[in-house]
């Protein structure tokens, strides 16, 4: 906050606060200014650690599953124009608007637990947007956490290998992470990216203990596959229910049945 000189109109000079944030949009610094940021990005640093795991996962568009369970979590794995339009949380952040931050605390209320935000990154697309949306993601996280009072397990993502290089920069002292396998598992090129992300996240995550991880299927098989390495090195893995995985199995059963 700085001052400047303001000549009223009885030609007096008076002393004004200068709300330079506000002025030049980087409302955010009233997040980011109270963590340390890391890597060469300088994302902001994100901690997680969770007594008891969450047992079901709700999407952000399906409010009424926001207390199914007393340990739900409410994740964004949903298509990006359901969760990040004009009105999303990120531009009432950036912004500063008041009424929809307050509209966003009506709807969250009561919300123990959240997954990161789950901004789409591509390995085709430009590096930049990529830098942007998870820099965006880290700083909804910092809201979630400091103006709800949540829990906000940090989601990992990557666009391609390359994305390795600080995806994790800000985890190093994360104990509980997030992962979605939901549209990574039909081409095998999603796959095997997958695949060597969780190895990465293993390995340059030094206090990771648990994934938790969304994933839709009917069963666990695919993704029990996928994180058969972590477990194998200590990581405990946990799958919650979450809708369509329930839709799926019941799908099933009554495919099995005919």
């Amino acid at each position: 906050m700085k001052q400047y000189t303001h000549v009223n109109r009885n030609g007096v000079c008076v002393k004004k606060q200068r709300d330079l944030k506000r002025q030049l949009n980087y409302n955010h610094l009233n997040l980011t200014n109270k963590t340390v940021c890391c890597g060469e990005l300088d994302f902001p640093e994100i901690q997680c650690d969770l007594p008891a795991l969450p047992d079901y996962i709700a999407l952000y568009s399906q409010p009424s599953d926001y207390h199914r369970t007393e340990m739900t979590a409410v994740s964004f794995y949903d298509y990006d124009n359901k969760m990040d339009g004009q009105h999303g949380l990120y531009n009432a952040i950036k912004y500063n608007n008041r009424k929809d931050l307050d509209s966003f605390k009506k709807r969250f209320h009561g919300v123990k637990i959240f997954f990161m935000p789950d901004y789409s990154i591509f390995g085709d697309i430009q590096a930049y947007e990529n830098y942007h949306r998870i820099g965006r993601a880290r700083e909804v996280a910092l809201w979630l956490t400091m103006e709800n009072n949540s829990v906000v397990i940090p989601n990992i993502a990557a666009g391609s290998t390359r994305d390795f290089e600080y995806i994790f920069d800000g985890y190093e002292n994360v104990k509980v992470a997030g992962i979605s396998t939901k549209s990574k598992l039909i081409k095998s090129e999603d796959r095997k990216l997958l695949q060597e992300t969780i190895d990465e996240a293993v390995i340059r995550m030094p206090t990771l203990e648990t994934f938790v991880v969304y994933d839709i299927s009917a069963d666990n098989k695919d993704a029990n596959i996928l994180f058969a390495g972590a477990r194998e090195k200590g990581i405990k893995v946990v799958i919650p229910d979450n809708s369509m995985k329930i839709r799926n199995r019941i799908l099933k059963v009554r495919r099995d049945a005919k």
